[in-house]
This record gives structure tokens, sequence and C-alpha cells, in this order.
């Protein structure tokens, strides 16, 4: 069996569905210092617009790849509406896999260098080309997919509950 973890700090950010006003680089390093640090982060910004939530995201990424490595990968959250309710959405978010957040099997992570340290199992869709964007039909788009596989997510929230 494969089985794959992420340790999905970069998808925090999408956790807090809506800002009033896209961060600043310097609020978004704090933020990922106190993620660093296993403190308590302070939302990036108050409610908003989707489309501010999408640009703090886009900046954590920005700011993540040189530490994590390149994006391999993308992960749909709060796609239940019981998750989408506890975040105070009504749709689901989008966020970045970066190569060092894919750990091999037997991996050990330390729970407690982080803030709210969570598991899911999940499962993992790998795309086998970019054929997959013209697919029309559900048969269509299974012809482009090269595995389906196990995955164990991490995700560390750093915001209070």
């Amino acid at each position: 069996m494969f089985i794959r973890a992420a340790a999905a700090s970069c998808l925090v950010a999408l956790a807090v569905p809506a800002f009033a006003a896209c961060p600043t680089p310097e609020d978004v390093a704090r933020f990922l210092e106190d993620a660093a640090a296993a403190r308590p982060a302070a939302p990036l910004v108050d409610e908003g617009a989707r489309s501010d939530a999408v640009c703090a995201r886009d900046l954590v990424i920005e700011q993540l790849i040189p530490v994590h490595g390149p994006i391999v990968g993308w992960k749909a959250g709060l796609t239940s509406p019981q998750a989408q309710a506890a975040f105070g959405t009504t749709e689901p978010v989008l966020g970045a896999l970066l190569e060092d957040m894919l750990l091999e099997n037997g991996a050990v992570v330390d729970a407690s260098a982080r803030v709210r340290p969570l598991f899911e199992a999940d499962l993992v869709v790998e795309i086998a080309d970019e054929g997959v964007m013209d697919a029309g039909t559900h048969e269509e788009v299974l012809a482009h997919i090269r595995g389906v596989r196990p995955f164990l997510e991490l995700p560390a929230l750093l915001i209070s509950p």
C-alpha cells in the first residue's frame, strides 16, 4: 500500500476563507514565523472578499516555495458542507502542495511542532497529462488519470478554534 503524508502548512492560509484586503508580504512573513515556531497566528486580515483570500494564499505560497520547493500538486479543501460551515465559507478552497510537504511512508512528524495538529485520511488523484484539462466527460477524465492513492493529510491549523 502506498501512503503519503502532507505537512500542509501552506493550506493553513486557506482555512480563513475571506479577507478584507490582501496582506502585505511582511504580514505573511510574520504569519509563517508563527507557524515555524508553533505559535498561534492571528488571521492575516479580517473578513472580506474571496479574491483577497486568494491573494493571501498566493503570497503564502510565494514565501514557502524557497523553503519547501516547487508546487507539485493542488489540494481541494473544505469540500463538505460541514467543513465549510466550520470555517464560515460556502465553497471549497484550493491550496498548493509543495515538494517537501510530501513525505514517504514511515516518515515521523513531530506533533509538538504544530499549533493544532490534525490528521485526515484522504485520496490523491495523480493526473497523467494535461489532456485532462480538455476532458468533457467522466470517461475522458479517467483516460488521463495515472492513479489514485491513499494519502494521510496532516493539516496544522495556526488560528484558534
